[in-house]
Parts: structure tokens; C-alpha cells; sequence
């Protein structure tokens, strides 16, 4: 009797490791897991100082809705004021500071926000957000046609891993509904 207990000591021990070790390897994969979210700025206005228009400003704000189930570390945007305003309705509403990045060193920005693993909201230009979504993944992604303002690039990591994914805001507005 003594060697069947020993001898099913053993399975139950192997088994009890087994679920341990895939716990624990799913629970780092989980926590080793973020995603970061590329957006072009707004619509603007061609005249200086290309602020968002009265559309875009409704945009930046629908941004709230589109993003409201997800948890953002941090929040960057370009120097340039239609990025700013575009980003700023969603740092104000979750209170955090709009961070900014540099555009002509898009690689060393990519490996960053690889390298810190956070959620984060992106904002950037017609060409700096396909090339940043492409230096994320080693994936190539055309330039955004101007009237495009819909795009969002979502770049979910999971155990180092990037997988892209390109959604497109749902978004109407005029410029006479939009006008105060």
C-alpha cells in the first residue's frame, strides 16, 4: 500500500508544478503585456497657426469615447500646437501631463516606449504615425492621405511580441455643426 501512495505521489506533485509554471509563465506574459495607440492630430487649419478647427476640436474631444476603456500611463504628443490640442482633452480628463517627443528621432522614441512597457497615446503627423507604428513592429505602413483623420494604429505587446492592428474612429461633423 505504501509504494501505491508513493508512486502516485509523484503525478500529483508533476502536475501540481506543471499548473504552477503555466500560472506563473502566463501570469509574466500578462504582466510583461501593453499597447500603444497612434493617432494623426486632428483636422486643422490651414492658416497659421494650424490650430485644430472647430471639427478637429470636436474630434480631439469624441477621443475621450473612443479610448475611454483604456488605462494610459502616458500621453505624448509633437511640439506642434495641432498635436497638443489634440491630445490635450484626453490628458486633461485623466489627468496626466502631455509628454513630448522628438519627430526626426522617431527610432530612438520607438525603442523607448517598447523598453518601458506602458500604455500610451501617441499623437503625430500624417507621415511620423505610420512610420512610428512600422518602427514599433519591423512593419512597413504607407503615409496617411491628407483628408484622413480616422486612423488609429493600436500596437498590442504581448511577451515582446508587437501585433498591429489599424481601426478607424467613427467621427461626422461639418463645419457649421461644429461652429459655436
Amino acid at each position: 500500500m505504501n509504494s501505491k501512495i508513493s508512486s502516485m505521489k509523484t503525478p500529483i506533485l508533476f502536475l501540481l508544478l506543471t499548473i504552477y509554471l503555466f500560472i506563473s509563465t502566463s501570469q509574466a506574459a500578462q504582466d510583461d503585456s501593453f499597447a500603444i495607440y497612434l493617432i494623426r492630430h486632428a483636422e486643422k487649419n490651414t492658416l497659421p497657426p494650424a490650430d485644430l478647427t472647430s471639427c478637429g476640436l470636436q474630434r480631439s474631444k469624441d477621443l475621450i469615447k473612443v479610448f475611454q476603456n483604456i488605462d494610459f500611463d502616458v500621453i505624448y504628443s509633437t511640439d506642434v500646437l495641432r498635436s497638443i490640442s489634440t491630445a490635450q482633452p484626453i490628458a486633461e480628463q485623466r489627468n496626466l501631463p502631455i509628454e513630448l517627443y522628438d519627430r526626426p528621432k522617431l527610432t530612438d522614441f520607438a525603442k523607448k516606449l517598447l523598453q518601458q512597457k506602458k500604455n500610451a497615446l501617441v499623437v503625430g503627423h500624417l507621415n511620423t504615425t505610420p512610420m512610428l507604428a512600422g518602427f514599433l513592429s519591423d512593419n512597413s505602413y504607407d503615409m496617411i492621405k491628407g483628408p484622413d483623420y480616422s486612423r488609429i494604429y493600436q500596437v498590442v505587446v504581448i511577451a515582446g511580441q508587437p501585433h498591429v492592428s489599424i481601426l478607424h474612429q467613427s467621427f461626422k461633423c461639418s463645419e457649421t455643426e461644429a461652429s459655436p
